[in-house]
This record gives structure tokens, sequence and C-alpha cells, in this order.
């Protein structure tokens, strides 16, 4: 979507479905190393996770993963946060 933020849609998937789909992905990227002369680097994931509401827009439900990875940053990243 922008800078550090990207958008996955899982067409015609539960919200469990995809939240198993996520913590695999979360996982992956924890155990990933990335070389640096001066540090480890690690890499964290903070994810706002939504389903399709009947009647909502595409804004609509953008406004909400927006909220929801806010608060999965404010839980302590490495979390997945959904409605």
């Amino acid at each position: 979507m922008g800078g550090e933020e990207f958008l996955v849609v899982f067409p015609e998937t539960e919200l469990e479905e995809a939240q198993a789909v996520l913590k695999r992905l979360m996982s992956k990227l924890k155990e990933a190393q990335l070389p640096d002369p001066a540090e480890r680097l690690t890499l964290t994931v903070s994810i706002g996770l939504v389903q399709f509401k009947p009647g909502e827009s595409v804004g609509d439900i953008l406004n909400r993963a927006d909220d929801l990875l806010y608060a999965a940053k404010h839980a302590g990243r490495d979390q997945i946060s959904h409605d």
C-alpha cells in the first residue's frame, strides 16, 4: 500500500484460514537471517486482518484493516489484530 505496508487479498477464504496462512508467514519472516555488517537484523510483522462485509466499500475495508494494523503495532508488533 505504501512505505512499509502492503496488502494481501485472500479471495473466497474464511478469516480463520487467512489467519493461519499469515501466522506461517510471520514465522518464516521471524526465522529469516538478514545480513548486516554491524548487527543481526530481524523482521517483525504487524497485521490488520479483516473480512469483507456485504455492502462495504473498498475504502471501508482498507480503513478497518488500517485501524487493526495500528492496533497490532501498539500491542507489541508481531501481532495479528482482526475483527
